[in-house]
């Protein structure tokens, strides 16, 4: 199910920067549009909205998916349904904010082959933890010193800083975001600036109905600023933040699956809780996906009104599942909850993201982008989020 959007790169923010921080652009000058897949970017939105403590409540994961997944018109043009425009700003903003996420990752993810993402402070907890991070100030969760929204690694193991802003004013609100968003990529200071490949921020515009422009994802790398060091990483090489976030990465996909008492076994200090005063028990099922057995959670929503979807689809509900192999579960039970011991064991394992969602595509893009577009979305069902042959989440449209 993909929407398009304008996109744009500014290829000036990689040019003229001091040589130190110099990387090469990454994408294509002459791309100014570009297709994503909307069921990807909602799927992204709720993976990524559960937070590393055992969750009191499974709803997050499931968000976007509830209140998005009817929010878009029928056609190809990422564009608010006419019905949204009742709803107050404040919840706009909130819309705002997850889709800045949602469409901001599934576009990086499925450009720059990411082999893992997760979020930055808990990455930097991490960090700390082993002693190659230091926080040179009290975190906040807003402001210059907020720590950047993700941290990823690539293929060549280096290192991404990405930072995701969103808004429904237009464009023209982009630099007032952009210039807090340079503050907050910049402020993590690496010992040896090689290890990272990009420090991002994007910054994402939906249109409403009545827009007279159009939904717009812009791309920046903008240099460090001076004097907004807040975060050191002391290390000479990118393998110990590699092993970090697999093990972010990790906890997140116990606790989406349900496997509470794998995540409180192995991850006591990540997963506890006040509220919680004795160890879950797993909640779960068996189910097969991708030709593959995993146990998670499986829910079931059906639309109180059937929904018109594409050219002819009838959705009448949908199905997400968050799932983790019998395998690991079992295997991480057995082991030892100490830091290094889990650590080793998680380097053996396949944590590698992959995703079965349709690509962006700037192939004949411009035509449905453009003013009077009315084409109607081509039907996807399914989309999903693998990390290797340890973990998936996906949701499928049920179809009348």
């Amino acid at each position: 199910m993909k929407k398009t959007l304008v996109l744009q790169v500014d290829q000036a923010s990689w040019s003229s920067v001091l040589q130190r921080f110099r990387k090469p652009c990454p994408f294509s000058p002459s791309q100014s549009t570009a297709s994503i897949d909307f069921l990807g970017a909602l799927l992204w939105m709720g993976k990524m909205s559960v937070p590393t403590q055992i969750p009191q409540w499974f709803l997050a994961s499931q968000w976007a998916i509830v209140r998005y997944f009817a929010a878009v018109d029928a056609s190809t043009r990422l564009r608010l349904h006419p019905a949204v425009e009742d709803l107050d700003t404040h919840h706009k903003k909130v819309l705002s904010d997850d889709w800045g996420v949602g469409f901001s990752l599934q576009w990086l993810a499925s450009r720059l082959r990411y082999r893992n993402i997760e979020h930055g402070f808990a990455v930097m907890r991490d960090l700390q933890r082993k002693g190659i991070a230091k926080f040179l100030a009290k975190r906040k969760k807003c402001g210059p010193d907020k720590c950047p929204d993700f941290i990823a690694y690539d293929s060549r193991n280096k290192i991404h800083i990405i930072e995701c802003k969103g808004n429904q004013q237009g464009p023209d609100h982009f630099e007032k975001q952009l210039k807090r968003g340079r503050q907050q990529k910049g402020n993590v200071e690496f010992q040896d600036e090689s290890l990272v490949a990009q420090r991002l921020v994007t910054a994402f515009a939906f249109a409403g109905s009545t827009s007279r422009w159009s939904s717009t994802l812009r791309v920046v790398d903008p240099p460090p600023e001076d004097g907004h060091v807040y975060y050191r990483i002391e290390g000479e090489s990118a393998q110990p933040i590699a092993q970090s976030i697999m093990r972010v990465v990790a906890i997140r996909g116990l606790l989406l699956a349900g496997a509470f008492d794998a995540a409180a076994h192995a991850f006591p200090r990540e997963t506890a809780i006040r509220e919680v005063v004795r160890v879950p028990s797993a909640l779960g099922e068996q189910f097969v996906a991708e030709d593959r057995e995993w146990f998670g959670q499986s829910y079931d929503l059906h639309f109180p009104l059937p929904i018109t979807v594409g050219t002819d689809a009838i959705v009448t509900g949908c199905r997400a599942r968050f799932g983790v192999s019998n395998s690991f579960r079992t295997e991480l039970l057995k082991n030892k909850p100490k830091g290094d011991i889990i650590d080793r064991f998680l380097i053996e394992t396949d944590l590698e993201l992959a995703l079965n969602t349709e690509e962006d595509d700037a192939a004949s893009v411009n035509q449905v982008v453009g003013e009077g577009s009315g084409r109607l979305a081509p039907m996807s069902r399914y989309a999903s989020i693998l990390n290797g042959r340890t973990f998936i989440a996906d949701w499928e449209l049920l179809v009348a």
